[in-house]
């Protein structure tokens, strides 16, 4: 089997657009949304076919390549310009760059030739237009068969299948003829839809080029490489579904249009297993193409690698096959889920990638969520196909249930349990091939929870590899994280804290529905002695959440509980008294968070300090008095409700104590 590279057309340098009977643009501005609506983009106009003909088609000596064996040909030597046409030295092919068709020439008595609009892996590809079907503009692109007319003839007859492709994000197909080329032997064309947008690698030289003072030339946004991916992926898919795979994907093939996202160029598509030649381009193809045929892997490797090529700067030529470490690149260390999708993507063993682009397209909508949320702080939630809905949290009210001390007298266990954990966790959707699916990974964790947390966590991250997109096993591995917290020792607390807390953060920045996240996310903020970041967390709970009340008492508890009576401030106070006063009086611990706020307020006066203003606080005065009366009722009220006689003797103790002192 042969691997046949640099099949798609090219930028020719040296040329400028003619202006042939130029068409007045249908002019459109504003934006419009790719990937599923959620990246918003600026419309881009079409290029108008006549303004697209090249007025000098040369290619650059740069781009001259012999197509057998790859090595420059036509290049500059002694001073002396390198021939257009000739023969290779190195392995004796013949090498033409100069166009076939001229303008005004009649191919197959029905498309006449404009010009040249771009040069590709088998030559020229020209601009026509259709004489017998309305005047349409059309495509003309050889096609990709070894020289000889009964190989010209096999190949037009091969590709006869592509005209029955049929899909909105696929350039379509016409008709492929033959016509004699410059030595009288027939040349097979394919006849091609024009499509006037801009490819990515044209949108990402431009972007690249507008900020030229920038020593680190910027890539493509990862949200709006994700969102062009996604926008074609189904096309993908449609090919394989009708036993096809594209073969060449990269950004020269991906055309951006007012309205739509498209593959263009279909020169290169084979059946799965199609032995013969094999078309890709260097960087982009599969590395197995040549031993396994294309199949659906090959063509997941080539949309990871186009992913990576318009991020990443790829071209350093270590990376052809490989991709940088993540350390060495700021926008994986940015985007860890996305990194991850592309070394899943990309891995050397077919087995190992995505089994189709459907399941690739679900984890590029869960990583675009997150890459979203992160760039715009705006959730993006969504729903997984893959895992049950939450059903319950977990976690949510470890900080108000130690003061549930204060209504039976007993101390509470409040550390993180994994009991609770593992049935907070949502269940994988079934499948039908269970055996080599990342559900066994996820089934041993929950297992080891109980057992072994190292074990667990290695489970959740080998999950995280395979969908790299869902939130579950994210969520899974930073409770893992937390409870290995509670039994490490202190060596190892920093990196466990750190990697708890970005799951944490990545969770409940994309989904506000994802309580556990932010309620973790803030013990681990305040496990760092960050009290305000803690708070900050919590208070973007929201009100019509079923944990808003333990959210805003947990806050409460993080202002006051376990701070010396110097180190709170009256802002403290007014603060934690609002958000308790700001709750219903059926909220659960509502009672005895109360009387902590008011017991504060009144060590904090007999400490010698002094409220700026008199406004009460939970409708009791500012004063010692004051504070005394509502501290007590408060405990008289948390004595009515204590279910031991002894502790309710305590209570009413200590209420009696508190009491303002009395003459009557």
């Amino acid at each position: 089997m042969e691997r046949i590279e640099g099949t798609r057309a090219v930028l020719v340098t040296e040329s400028e657009p003619a202006r042939v009977e130029p068409t007045r643009p249908r002019l459109r501005t504003g934006r419009r949304r790719i990937g599923g609506g959620m990246v918003e983009i600026p419309i881009r106009q079409d290029i108008e076919p006549a303004s697209a003909i090249l007025t000098n088609p040369v290619l650059a000596e740069a781009k001259r390549e012999c197509s057998s064996c790859g090595h420059p040909v036509g290049r500059t030597s002694g001073g002396l310009p390198g021939a257009s046409e000739g023969v290779c030295p190195h392995c004796g092919a013949v090498f033409s760059f100069t166009p076939h068709l001229e303008a005004g020439e009649v191919v197959a008595d029905q498309y006449e030739v404009q010009g040249c609009i771009a040069h590709g892996g088998v030559g020229w590809i020209y601009l026509a237009i259709d004489r017998n079907v309305s005047d349409r503009w059309v495509v003309l692109k050889g096609l990709l068969a070894p020289s000889g007319s009964q190989a010209q003839a096999i190949a037009v007859a091969e590709r006869q299948f592509l005209a029955m492709v049929n899909h909105p994000s696929i350039v379509k197909i016409y008709n492929f003829v033959e016509h004699p080329g410059f030595d009288g032997r027939p040349v097979g064309y394919i006849v091609m839809e024009y499509i006037g947008g801009t490819t990515l690698q044209s949108l990402l030289a431009t972007q690249r080029a507008e900020m030229p003072q920038r020593q680190d030339k910027p890539m493509m946004p990862v949200e709006e490489a994700l969102g062009y991916l996604l926008d074609v992926m189904p096309a993908l898919s449609y090919l394989h579904s009708l036993g096809l795979v594209y073969n060449d994907l990269k950004p020269e093939n991906i055309m951006l249009t007012e309205d739509n996202v498209e593959l263009i160029d279909m020169g290169a598509v084979s059946g799965i297993g199609d032995c013969g030649y094999i078309y890709g381009t260097r960087g982009f193809q599969a590395p197995e193409i040549v031993r396994t045929g294309p199949t659906v892997a090959t063509d997941i490797y080539t949309v990871g690698r186009t992913l990576a090529q318009l991020t990443v700067d790829m071209s350093d030529s270590r990376y052809s096959e490989t991709l940088p470490d993540r350390d060495d690149v700021p926008v994986f260390q940015r985007h860890e889920s996305f990194y991850r999708l592309l070394v899943r993507a990309t891995n050397p063993r077919p087995v190992q990638r995505f089994s189709s682009a459907e399941e690739m397209a679900t984890q590029c909508r869960g990583v675009l969520r997150e890459v979203l949320a992160e760039q715009t702080g705006v959730p993006h939630p969504g729903t997984s196909v893959l895992f049950t809905m939450h059903g319950c949290e977990f976690g949510a009210d470890l900080a108000p249930h130690r003061t549930d001390v204060l209504v039976d007298g007993r101390m509470h266990i409040t550390r993180l349990g994994a009991r609770d954990v593992a049935r907070a966790l949502p269940t994988p959707v079934p499948t039908d091939d269970p055996e080599s699916d990342w559900r066994i990974d996820w089934d041993d964790g929950i297992a080891a929870l109980d057992g072994d947390l190292q074990v667990a966590l290695k489970c959740f991250q080998r999950v995280i590899a395979a969908v790299p997109g869902e939130a579950a096993p994210k969520m899974a591995s930073a409770a893992t994280a937390e409870l290995m917290l509670e039994t490490e020792d202190a060596g190892n607390a920093e990196p466990l804290r750190q990697w708890c807390e970005q799951y944490y953060r990545t969770l409940w920045r994309t989904d506000h529905s994802m309580v556990s996240a932010a309620f973790g996310l803030a013990r681990q903020r305040a496990a760092r002695g960050d009290r305000a970041l803690a708070i900050d967390v919590l208070d973007e709970v929201p009100l019509t959440s079923r944990h808003y009340g333990e959210a805003q008492l947990t806050a409460v508890l993080m202002l006051l509980d376990g701070k010396p009576v110097a180190d709170i401030t009256e802002a403290d106070l007014r603060d934690a008294a609002k958000r308790v006063g700001g709750l219903s009086a059926t909220e659960p611990r509502v009672l005895q968070v109360r009387a902590i706020v008011l017991g504060a307020a009144l060590d904090w006066l007999r400490a010698g300090e002094t409220p700026a203003t008199n406004t009460p606080i939970l409708g009791q005065a500012f004063d010692e008095e004051g504070l005394r009366l509502g501290t007590e009722a408060a405990l008289r009220e948390l004595a009515r409700h204590s279910p031991r006689r002894r502790h309710r003797y305590t209570l009413v103790d200590l209420a009696n104590s508190i009491r303002p002192p009395s003459w009557m």
